[in-house]
């Protein structure tokens, strides 16, 4: 939960966000929903995009200065990194904002989750997947072994 006096409209400068950064290890994958074909893996849809509300709500504004601004346009991994320690996480840029790609990142308004929330939300989303994503992976790796022979390069 977001400290007293803090809400979804309070705003705060990116140093003050990376003061609160955790060096956590988050990646699109790791909450991806999976799926094969001819052997290459790709991603059918992320757990988070169920929790939009729930993200939203423990989010905080960051409102980026000019310089700031420069320095981060097109670069939501940039920010990731910055904030959370990890580059991974721009997904969660993407997903809070609603864009889709790099080039849509051109705004000093972004809505963050607060680096000291961010293990526990998504340590609380993972864990109450945990047994939906285990599943997912349990039979990708059935459903690979079962191919016959279809590998990335077999022609």
């Amino acid at each position: 939960m977001i400290s007293e006096g803090t809400t979804a409209a309070t705003t705060y400068t990116v140093d003050q966000f990376i003061d609160m950064r955790s060096t956590d290890d988050v990646t699109y994958y790791n909450f991806a929903v999976l799926d094969h074909i001819d052997g290459i893996e790709y991603a059918l849809t992320n757990i988070l995009y169920d929790y939009q509300d729930e993200l939203e709500e423990c989010s905080a504004i960051l409102t980026l200065t000019d310089l700031e601004l420069s320095k981060y346009k097109y670069k939501p991994w940039l920010l990731a990194y910055d904030l959370y320690g990890a580059e991974q996480a721009y997904f969660i840029i993407f997903a809070l904002n609603d864009i889709l790609c790099d080039r849509e990142f051109d705004f000093n308004r972004v809505r963050i989750i607060m680096p000291e929330l961010l293990s526990t939300i998504l340590g609380r989303i993972l864990s109450a997947n945990s047994t939906f994503l285990n599943k997912n992976r349990a039979d990708m790796k059935k459903e690979e072994k079962n191919t016959e022979g279809c590998k990335i390069w077999k022609v």
